[in-house]
């Protein structure tokens, strides 16, 4: 006689497994899902970047001149930059890139976000720049200006007086074409 009882312990016991695999499956692309989506949207641009000089002091991966970039991406982008100052070049939040755009469907302003880099006076260096494409950016054709300053500072004038904030003049400067999908 065979013991059916048993039987239907086992498949309880298969049915529970298979509910536990199911449910730790499903967290697992759940988690994948969440977290790679927001890798999905940062565009990488690490192609090789031809070496900066005098009259091209801004070179951009692979030496491209436009760049497709969706709403919302988030980019990082090696660029390399020729010194040609007297002096070694500081990068920091007082003088990092700035990228201004002009197109049909009106200005956009990147700020991006660059590490402490510093470039000896008529060396090239690398500069790692990261920003994003803020959502209401518009879609369309821009023409942008990438452009390096040297570092702001203040500065006083004459002895008493108040310390004025001056500008960092610009260095370097590249234009490129984006498109904003």
């Amino acid at each position: 006689m065979t013991n059916s009882r048993g039987a239907l312990e086992l498949s309880v016991k298969a049915i529970v497994i298979l509910i536990i695999a199911l449910v730790v499956v499903g967290l697992v692309i759940g988690f994948s899902v969440v977290k790679f989506t927001d890798v999905g949207n940062r565009l990488v641009f690490d192609a090789p970047t031809p070496e900066p000089d005098s009259y091209d002091p801004i070179q951009t991966p692979g030496g491209k001149q436009q760049f497709v970039f969706g709403k919302a991406d988030k980019i990082e982008m090696g660029l390399k930059l020729y010194n040609s100052l007297t002096d070694a070049y500081e990068s920091d939040w007082t003088n990092a890139s700035i990228i201004n755009c002009v197109g049909d469907s009106g200005t956009v302003t990147f700020y991006p976000d660059i590490p402490f880099t510093v470039i000896d006076a008529g060396e090239d260096g690398d500069v790692a720049a990261l920003f994003d494409v803020e959502p209401s950016v518009q879609p369309g054709r821009y023409a942008c200006e990438i452009t390096f300053k040297t570092r702001s500072k203040y500065v006083v004038p004459n002895p008493g007086d108040d310390p004025v904030f001056v500008q960092g003049e610009p260095i370097a400067n590249k234009y490129v074409e984006v498109d904003v999908k």
